[in-house]
């Protein structure tokens, strides 16, 4: 907590009439993060923040899993931003001041938005996993800057942070890595940019929010075997021709306006299929091409 406010400036911070909503799910951050908020000077309103307690919910921060942290936004009224931690409180996910939930992606995207905008960093490259937003590389490159892309999972994120001094990265699902802190995904730092993000706007979160860009994702699977999934590559290749792709995790082609993410799992017969694109349709169709494709030769 103490290098938190060593590495980020918060002088501009003071809105004393500024609520926060936690929900631990009476886990690693029920005592830290309500008290990290209350330091910063901010009205705290706390929801399943017992250690003692077990876990009143699954503790994935994901929209079906907290309905009832949204209900209790809405109920007590006059709340500015809810943050829902998961188990050991390395990732976060957030809710706008009318207890709508804003999706795990948006996390990295507030975060390194709010970084670059308010603590202006020489080097702007941002790191993330292949499977993350588009949404993340249309902000950082309206502040100058450029998202490098590793496999997924945070040690290679981390490991490409550190190949090419990256000042802010991390994943779709909640996490954020700020060096400056530590290589570690980190719900503190997180917190910290989107709340130094929001004091310096007059804007609530809703309406920043609104001006994201907007995509849609879609994930899936199919019951194939990696030597399956080989074999129909050349099928994928020559569906997607003339759209780049990398292969560093399985294969991702990039399209005009959105693209589609084939990965083997390395523990179980399976390929895991993300698509994102401006429509909830195209991401849908998209996902049932490459499912098509995958079974060519099942």
């Amino acid at each position: 907590m103490s290098s938190v406010f060593q590495k980020i400036d918060f002088d501009c911070l003071g809105k004393d009439n500024f609520t926060v909503a936690i929900d631990a799910c009476n886990a690693a951050g029920s005592e830290s993060i309500p008290l990290f908020i209350e330091k910063l000077g901010f009205k705290v309103i706390k929801l399943n923040c017992d250690v003692k307690e077990s876990f009143p919910r699954n503790p994935e921060p994901l929209k079906e899993n907290l309905a009832s942290f949204s209900d209790f936004m809405r109920e007590k009224g006059n709340i500015d931003v809810g943050f829902a931690l998961d188990g050991d409180a390395d990732r976060v996910a957030i809710l706008d001041e009318n207890g709508q939930y804003i999706g795990e992606e948006n996390t990295l995207v507030l975060a390194s938005k709010f970084f670059i905008e308010h603590m202006n960093p020489i080097n702007k490259t941002v790191v993330t996993n292949l499977s993350t937003t588009r949404a993340l590389d249309d902000v950082v490159s309206s502040y100058g800057g450029r998202v490098v892309r590793a496999k997924v999972g945070e040690i290679n994120v981390v490991e490409e942070m550190i190949r090419v001094s990256a000042s802010i990265g991390g994943e779709g699902n909640g996490g954020v890595i700020l060096p400056m802190v530590q290589y570690a995904r980190d719900s503190l730092c997180a917190i910290s940019l989107i709340m130094l993000g929001l004091s310096k706007s007059k804007l609530p979160l809703s309406s920043i929010v609104s001006e994201l860009p907007k995509y849609y994702m879609v994930k899936d699977k199919i019951a194939i075997s990696r030597e399956a999934f080989t074999k129909n590559l050349v099928y994928l290749k020559e569906f997607f021709t003339g759209y780049p792709y990398t292969d560093i995790d399985g294969l991702k082609f990039d399209l005009d306006d959105s693209w589609i993410h084939i990965r083997p799992s390395n523990t179980e017969p399976i390929v895991r299929i993300i698509a994102e694109a401006k429509s909830i349709e195209k991401a849908n169709k998209l996902i049932e091409e490459t499912k098509n494709l995958m079974k060519a030769t099942c």
